[in-house]
């Protein structure tokens, strides 16, 4: 197990964000998700490492423009749906963020990228 030099931010939906996600169904009949059905894999975010909190901070609140769209992006890719405002007042009312320090590598394989997979 090792240390690693990064830091993780876990993502989950709040009410705003599923009731966005339920009026974006094409089919009326699909099913409405909860905020359970939503935050069952939420999603985990790698940041930088900063010694002092106050960096850890401002480079999340600059990151969260770029991950709302990533969440939203998730669920429905036409962007003419997103809401307008995706600064990170409204990231805060439609996600919450939980900050992790200490993240430990269990696997002694070295980290691959999505685009190494093959």
């Amino acid at each position: 197990m090792r240390l690693i030099n990064r830091h993780a931010i876990t993502v989950k939906g709040k009410q705003p964000f599923i009731d966005w996600i339920n009026s974006t169904k094409e089919n009326p009949q699909d099913k409405d998700y909860s905020v359970d059905d939503v935050n069952q894999e939420p999603h985990i975010f790698l940041i930088p490492s900063y010694e002092d909190l106050e960096a850890t901070r401002k480079y999340i609140k600059k990151s969260k423009p770029k991950i709302f769209e990533y969440m939203l992006n998730g669920w429905y890719t036409l962007e003419t749906s997103w809401p307008k405002a995706r600064n990170a007042k409204v990231f805060d009312q439609w996600f919450d963020v939980e900050y992790a320090s200490m993240l430990n590598d269990l696997e002694e394989k070295v980290v691959l990228s999505h685009e190494e997979w093959d």
